[in-house]
């Protein structure tokens, strides 16, 4: 395997981390924001997102090293998503 396809792999591993965290972490977010903060799996809601929120940051450092203009456009494609999807008025099932 050549250093560029470890890169290349790298950087789709990364994107989709990226990705997975920060639906992971919306979902969790909304059911703590239904449940509240004493409701049915709260704690384990909160170290959800907590655990999404550190995956992130991590994958998103990585990512910033390898590829920053990768990073730029998946951080637009992610804020876009999450304004369509997790709005305040609309709820995934």
């Amino acid at each position: 395997m050549t250093q560029t396809n470890l890169t290349n792999e790298s950087v789709t591993d990364l994107v989709q981390t990226l990705t997975n965290s920060a639906i992971g972490y919306e979902y969790a977010k909304t059911a703590l924001d239904r449940a509240g903060d004493y409701g049915h799996n709260s704690a384990k809601l909160k170290n959800d997102i907590e655990t999404f929120k550190k995956t992130y940051f991590l994958a998103r450092n990585l990512l910033e090293k390898l590829d920053s203009t990768e990073l730029h456009n998946i951080e637009e494609q992610l804020v876009a998503q999450r304004e369509e999807y997790f709005s305040k008025n609309k709820y995934l099932n």
